[in-house]
């Protein structure tokens, strides 16, 4: 019992005190602790999400723009395994050249675009290199087919359509279609 006019804490309201602390912090810990555990998981599920969605900023205007594709001998790059090249004439850079390849670097493929310009015939060192979907499964489950039905791009194709499937390393996949625009007579 306290006397009027004392100052300060009986020692059960003191212990009261410090449980109720314990309680909040490991709350707070807790709390941290999941956040921590499934940053790391929405990272990449955001990484994965990001792929198919950047390869339609590529992938339409090159295929809209090709008049060929897979042009005999040509490709742009040597960054890993080409899945299909588009070539067309631009009125500010003159001939281009985009080549699409996986290109795998330990246990990750990647999805990369490369894009060259031509000059005289002569395939220039590439002057961009993108990489559009950075965890993506390898051929055969990433596939280029052209035409209606869609089988496999012959080489000097210029097919009305051309199809893109894309599966990530979760795999999920997905369909980029795309038409060529370009009739070369």
């Amino acid at each position: 019992m306290r006397r009027a006019g004392a100052r300060g804490f009986t020692l059960v309201e003191l212990l009261i005190a410090v449980t109720i602390l314990g309680v909040i912090s490991i709350g707070i810990t807790m709390t941290f602790t999941v956040l921590a555990r499934t940053t790391d998981g929405t990272q990449a599920r955001l990484t994965q999400s990001r792929g198919p969605k950047l390869v339609g900023v590529y992938w339409m205007p090159d295929v809209n723009s090709s008049e060929t594709v897979n042009p005999t001998g040509t490709v742009c790059g040597s960054v890993g395994t080409p899945l299909v090249t588009f070539l067309w004439n631009d009125e500010r850079y003159g001939t281009l050249v985009a080549t699409w390849s996986t290109n795998t670097a330990g246990s990750t493929t990647s999805l990369v675009r490369t894009r060259c310009t031509v000059t005289d015939g002569v395939v220039s060192s590439p002057v961009q290199t993108t990489t559009v979907a950075p965890d993506i499964a390898p051929p055969p489950a990433t596939r280029v087919q052209c035409g209606d039905p869609f089988l496999d791009c012959a080489s000097d194709a210029t097919p009305d359509y051309v199809l893109l499937t894309l599966a990530t390393a979760d795999g999920r996949s997905f369909d980029v279609y795309g038409d060529r625009k370009v009739t070369v007579s």
